[in-house]
């Protein structure tokens, strides 16, 4: 059973890699714009920073890879997630961009035995709205300020092993909870050197078994150099505060909650038309977390591609 989950994941994984490409390729010329033409600036961005024209559609495919330990000594267990998620954003109006983000979670839990348990499952639907409030000019702007609003959908139904029982709430690939957002972005264009900032907070309500996970904020801003007009250098710095899950009767649940700050050093290449390649590291150099638990660094692996 556990290796079936464990193919129809890599299918399922597949499956999304496959079907953006074939969008891509069966996308008519004659509808087809560049970018660049379209907002005025060959800048290369990652989703949520895109130089905003009306009727711009940009998909997504993002995969995530990190490692995370809790328990001290005999009750240490690690966890391996990879997160495959699907995108789409779409700017109806010059000022105004929607989004839709879907994952696909594959953890590995290894327990004190040296057992391994492999939790796989769709996770839940993320929607966005993200609206431009200021910029300093309507063609090729260079201060551009978004504020952005959200709600993550308890689509996820509950994951059991093999024996029928559910995993743990911390374990789900969902927490089975409407979850509002919001924050601003900021993004200054420069040519060469380009600045972005974010802050995101999130609000999760308790799930359907009354497990509540815990309220995060987060600050992520980046320079990037961009010395070729396919290849650009971002380094950026992640900063994470997420306080502990609460159990269903109050209180805060063990290992869990805790604040992270990151370095995160990447590439942005454009080796084709729109397409656009992200490959970047975020690693952990300061860590205050609860009780005993350690994050370290994840991969990100990110293709967009503008169809419009």
């Amino acid at each position: 059973m556990i290796a079936l989950r464990a193919r129809a994941a890599r299918a399922l994984g597949s499956g999304l890699v496959f079907a953006l490409f074939v969008m891509m390729l069966t996308v008519p010329s004659t509808v087809s714009a560049c970018a660049s033409c379209g907002c005025g600036d060959p800048t290369l961005t990652a989703v949520g920073v895109e130089q905003p024209y009306k009727n711009r559609l940009r998909l997504v495919l993002e995969e995530r890879v990190g490692t995370r330990t809790s328990g001290a000594d005999v009750m240490r267990e690690r966890l391996v997630m990879t997160r495959t998620q699907l995108g789409i954003a779409y700017t109806p109006h010059a000022r105004i961009t929607l989004a839709a983000f879907m994952p696909l979670i594959a953890s590995t839990l290894t327990g004190p035995t040296g057992a391994s348990q492999h939790i796989v499952g769709i996770g839940e639907l993320e929607l966005q709205a993200r609206v431009l409030v200021a910029r300093d000019r309507s063609f090729a702007p260079r201060h551009l300020f978004w504020l952005v609003a959200g709600l993550k959908t308890p689509t996820t139904p509950r994951i059991h092993d093999d024996a029928g029982f559910p995993y743990p709430d911390d374990d789900q690939p969902g927490s089975g909870s409407w979850d509002p957002l919001g924050g601003a972005t900021y993004a200054w264009f420069g040519g060469f050197v380009s600045v972005y900032s974010s802050f995101l907070f999130r609000i999760p309500t308790d799930g359907e078994r009354g497990y509540r996970r815990g309220r995060s904020i987060l600050s992520a801003s980046a320079v990037q150099l961009q010395p070729l007009p396919r290849l650009a250098i971002q380094l950026g710095a992640n900063l994470h505060y997420l306080t502990a899950d609460a159990l269903s009767n109050g209180a805060p649940a063990p290992n869990t909650g805790g604040f992270v700050a990151a370095i995160a050093p990447g590439l942005l290449i454009n080796p084709w038309r729109d397409l656009l390649l992200r490959v970047a590291v975020e690693v952990p150099v300061y860590q205050s977390m609860n009780g005993v638990q350690s994050l370290g660094p994840q991969g990100v692996l990110a293709i967009s591609y503008d169809i419009l």
